[in-house]
């Protein structure tokens, strides 16, 4: 069996220890493809990593960042991504994660991470550089180790779920895709989210030791490290001890975002004000209130009820009565709203979700904002159309999937 350079050396299927009982039984390369339910030489081939290869397993594109430049995103194609939901349902969904991590799990959000900081004399965040990219194949590997897999099953998972940077040329007319770096958990795949947390659980657990040692409270949302006390003693302690615990886990500190809130100002923790109760920020608020304005003074409610809707949805998720206030003092938001919760509750409840909107010819789409889940709601359902179409990727030319362009606000698209 040979997979790649460098990535053929530890592919031993003997020596598997005891696995957990909601974990399936792959112990052989023939196991492993008869669970994907593939030929043996079609998962070598998705499994095979290549310096230079005239195939792409993942679309890329960029998004925008919310403070400027550009998120590169590498979204798996439709085979690619049938075997990486296999693996996240049926394996890493099985295995705990640290209870500190409040990212990417079901029932946990940015609203159950704030909590855990409200009303503290200190709130400090800091952010890990780079996060996704930092998280290598063989934490990855190790991962499925610790779950008991054998060298070879835990290589072969870890190659379907990383993906090495890479860029393109052309040659005689054909397209060629050059491998550049090692392999890490590409940001936006199915399974990096889960895999993400579960390589963190080390680093969790020692972040959760130092804070409870200085009589502080630790969460991890994703690459946003929270710690509160209600003594603000030890910052300076903290940060070091921090930084260093970081640099151990193979990680860095994006020291651009470290912020350490006392009670004299607006405490934030992933986006949410802490100081008294969770709620939406102040100045957020402010800023949503002038943008009713303007709509309401420039009779724009309709061409940007998208917006607005999505913004309601927004804080519907953290304070309803802040919607109710904005629906008080500005009346014609109510008639906006009607016209969502007419849906049956099912797909209310799936809309209140979700925080973008764009109305279409075509339905409502609704999405997270990025490559995750896009669904459009027409007559009473919904369907998704990621799942259902590969004409979620299209250039701004297009002018039938125009809606969806707009809706998504990609900068660039690469097909």
């Amino acid at each position: 069996m040979y997979l790649g350079t460098n990535y053929s050396l530890d592919l031993d299927f003997s020596h598997s220890r005891p696995l957990g009982d909601q974990l399936p039984n792959l112990y052989t390369f023939e196991d492993l493809w008869k669970f994907f339910d593939l030929d043996a030489s079609r998962l070598q081939w998705l499994a095979f990593h290549k310096e230079l290869s005239t195939v792409d397993h993942y679309y890329r594109f960029y998004i925008p960042k919310r403070k400027g430049g550009r998120r590169r995103i590498a979204s798996p194609k439709s085979e690619l991504a049938k075997a990486q939901r296999k693996i996240k349902t049926e394996i890493l969904d099985q295995i705990a994660v640290h209870f500190s991590a409040m990212g990417y799990r079901k029932n946990f959000s940015i609203v159950s991470n704030a909590q855990h900081h409200v009303g503290k004399a200190v709130v400090v965040n800091a952010d890990i550089e780079n996060f996704f990219q930092s998280i290598k194949l063989g934490k990855v590997r190790k991962v499925f180790r610790d779950s008991g897999y054998n060298k070879g099953v835990s290589t072969v998972l870890a190659l379907l779920c990383t993906d090495s940077e890479n860029y393109t040329r052309v040659y005689d007319g054909r397209k060629y895709y050059f491998a550049y770096g090692g392999r890490h958990l590409p940001q936006g795949s199915i399974t990096s989210p889960a895999l993400s947390n579960l390589c963190c659980r080390n680093l969790d657990e020692k972040l959760f030791a130092l804070a409870d040692d200085l009589f502080y409270t630790y969460t991890r949302y994703s690459d946003d490290l929270s710690f509160s006390s209600e003594k603000p003693m030890y910052v300076g302690v903290l940060l070091r001890k921090i930084n260093i615990l970081l640099q151990e886990q193979g990680f860095s500190l994006n020291t651009q975002k470290t912020k350490v809130q006392r009670t004299n100002r607006n405490q934030i923790v992933t986006g949410l004000s802490v100081n008294e109760k969770v709620n939406v920020p102040r100045l957020y608020y402010r800023r949503f209130r002038a943008f009713l304005n303007y709509c309401e003074k420039s009779n724009l409610q309709d061409e940007l009820s998208n917006k607005i809707l999505g913004r309601l949805n927004y804080y519907k998720s953290i304070n309803l009565n802040l919607v109710g206030s904005l629906s008080r003092r500005y009346p014609w938001v109510i008639d906006l709203k009607g016209n969502f919760e007419k849906f049956n509750p099912k797909v209310f409840g799936l809309m209140g979700s979700y925080s973008f909107f764009y109305n279409s010819d075509l339905g409502v789409l609704i999405s997270q904002g990025d490559k995750s889940q896009v669904f459009l709601v027409r007559d009473n359902h919904y369907i998704n159309i990621k799942s259902q179409t590969k004409l979620v990727f299209v250039r701004d030319k297009d002018i039938q999937y125009g809606a969806m362009v707009k809706f998504a606000k990609f900068k660039e698209w690469i097909i």
